[in-house]
């Protein structure tokens, strides 16, 4: 990685940066098969260790889940400009950022949708189904090596105007591009999916003395090429699609407050609506009815509390967080309901204790009331409410933790 900037202070009110950045990862993933057990008596090595335990293929080689060989690079060059006008009341931000994502794929399996057998003959159609074939044609795709490119010019806009002290307005508009993730272009038939890109306008408020600050905004974001896990009634298989265009418009607020010593209290709300812009045509006439519907795992409602109160050598805290319902996919029929979580936390400062130096014992307490929740969503399929897994948020955890500097 290499990052750099040369700045240009034009005077004191004008300042102009060009930068650069490069990036390269060489990403290898394997996924070596093992059986379970080892000759029906015990437990296989849990690592995969054993040579004794692994699948052998027809070409003699352990069969694996993917085997896979990837390098991706970035180059990207940026121009910024700031100015401050009107007895710097008023400062105005603009930019021009032109990332250009290269990717060099080798995927040395014969896949299906995103199970990957590593074969190095035609797998044909194997027991159990998989890789069947329909209308005569494989819906598999044997090894290949290919290469995607994606550039875009994403400027940027920033405005913000002093009104009165402590008090500031602003505007800002900004374009973002999201590359397809690289286990989504080793999807059959998937190495031209387009990179999903958007456009954010936002507007606010703030207000900031030494004891207030707060901010109210409202923002709209406009995607192009949404990329969702989804059906294509083709292959019949789940592959990464794009289920075209969405809309994100919501408004925050937030606010704290320093009454006296030693206290901070703080707050915020979320509103979001989420909305797709279109249905998904599979073929001429067949689509599946997404027009109108949320995105899944986005909650519409979130609110977060905060209170630290700092006195000699203690320090308490207290914070929770609502999280909103959350729709697990584009069907907007299964999902995870709203839940709220509080932690709290206890430190004692010990000072220099011997040859150690600012020592603290600190006491924090994780889900307080030890609330059942789905965390995580996984949805197999953008279209429909089958195959949705969700994951078990953590207990009520209890940590004790000696911190020290020598």
């Amino acid at each position: 990685t290499l990052n750099s900037s040369l700045i240009w202070y034009v005077n004191d009110n004008n300042t102009v940066r060009v930068a650069y950045t490069y990036d390269r990862g060489n990403h290898r993933q394997t996924g070596p098969a093992n059986f379970l057990v080892d000759n029906n008596t015990s437990i296989a090595n849990p690592f995969g260790q054993d040579d004794s335990v692994a699948i052998i293929g027809s070409d003699g080689k352990q069969i694996q889940r993917r085997n896979r060989q990837s390098y991706a690079e970035l180059n990207q060059i940026a121009v910024t400009y700031g100015g401050y006008f009107f007895d710097d009341k008023m400062k105005v931000d603009i930019g021009l950022r032109v990332p250009d994502f290269k990717r060099d794929l080798n995927n040395y399996c014969y896949q299906s949708g995103s199970y990957a057998y590593c074969e190095p003959a035609d797998p044909g159609t194997p027991a159990g189904g998989g890789l069947k074939p329909k209308n005569g044609v494989p819906s598999y795709q044997g090894p290949i090596h290919f290469k995607t490119d994606y550039m875009k010019y994403l400027p940027n806009l920033g405005v913000s105007f002093k009104i009165a002290d402590h008090q500031t307005i602003y505007a800002s508009y900004s374009e973002m591009i999201s590359a397809p993730r690289t286990d989504s272009l080793y999807d059959t038939n998937v190495p031209d999916l387009h990179p999903e890109t958007s456009q954010t306008t936002d507007l606010g408020y703030r207000y900031s003395s030494p004891l207030i600050s707060a901010s109210a905004s409202l923002w709209k974001t406009e995607f192009q090429h949404r990329i969702e896990t989804g059906w294509d009634e083709d292959l019949q298989l789940s592959i990464a699609t794009d289920v075209g265009n969405a809309r994100m418009t919501g408004a925050n607020a937030e606010i704290g407050v320093r009454p006296f010593k030693g206290l901070s209290l703080y707050g915020s709300a979320s509103y979001t609506k989420t909305e797709m812009l279109n249905n998904y045509y599979y073929s001429a006439t067949g689509y599946d009815p997404t027009l109108g519907k949320q995105l899944g795992k986005v909650p519409r409602l979130m609110y977060a509390f905060d209170a630290d109160y700092k006195t000699g050598d203690w320090q308490f805290g207290l914070n929770g967080k609502y999280t909103g319902l959350r729709y697990a996919s584009l069907a907007n029929g299964d999902f995870a309901p709203a839940y709220t979580l509080w932690n709290a936390m206890v430190k004692y400062s010990l000072g220099r204790v011997g040859p150690l130096k600012k020592s603290y014992l600190m006491l924090n307490v994780k889900n307080l009331f030890d609330v059942k929740y789905k965390s995580q969503i996984y949805s197999g399929n953008a279209f429909y409410d089958s195959g949705n897994y969700y994951y078990p948020g953590q207990s009520r955890s209890t940590m004790l933790t000696l911190d020290t500097q020598f």
